[in-house]
């Protein structure tokens, strides 16, 4: 079993890592609080990008096939939400059309036009948030921008600076909105505000 896991070592041992993290929180919001820091441990969300978006929707319930066929989930139950930036879709890190049909949660997937690798083109970015229940608050954010780029989305200074604030203010109301939920934020989220930024932006 080892050996038939290896190559996909790193797909398959992150979640676990996202596990141990909370299972600890308990341990770590106590040395926090000695430095005057109070971690809210029962309001969690998890988030990732790229490669570590895959172990985000992992633990939000989407299914991993491994080599030979086998099946396996790893989710987790305590995170309220997800983030996953510039996710893997059905054709890669394990994942299939069928792997998010566990994905109940609220998710907000973030990708663009310009998120795309030599090896990795963008349309199967697009499709977890598609292939998700549409139960439990789904969102997908776009941006169609050549400009945007695959490191962009992980909130570096590369490219679009404004993309990047509104990647930015969007997760934040989105975990606001389902963390904390907080009307305000929901209401941002249900509004076209965010449409109109990214068509400034884009213009």
């Amino acid at each position: 079993d080892c050996e038939l896991i290896q190559p996909n070592a790193s797909a398959y041992l992150k979640p676990s890592d996202t596990k141990a993290v909370i299972d600890n929180l308990d341990a770590i919001a106590a040395r926090l609080s000695e430095h005057g820091i109070e971690l809210l441990t029962e309001q969690l969300a998890v988030g990732g990008w790229s490669g570590g978006s895959a172990s985000t929707l992992r633990i939000a319930g989407a299914s991993y096939e491994l080599a030979d066929g086998r099946v396996f989930t790893i989710r987790d139950e305590r995170p309220l939400a997800f983030i996953a930036a510039s996710p893997s879709g059905d054709n890669r890190s394990g994942f299939t059309e069928d792997s998010f049909d566990g994905v109940e949660r609220p998710v907000l997937t973030i990708t663009a036009e310009g998120d795309a690798k030599p090896d990795a083109p963008v349309e199967p970015r697009v499709r977890p948030h598609y292939h998700m229940p549409a139960t439990g608050d789904k969102y997908q954010m776009y941006i169609n921008s050549d400009a945007t780029a695959h490191g962009t989305l992980n909130l570096s200074p590369e490219d679009s600076v404004m993309h990047n604030k509104i990647q930015a203010t969007t997760a934040a109301a989105f975990l606001d909105a389902k963390v904390r939920g907080s009307r305000r934020a929901q209401r941002y989220l249900d509004s076209h505000i965010i449409d109109e930024l990214l068509l400034m932006d884009s213009s």
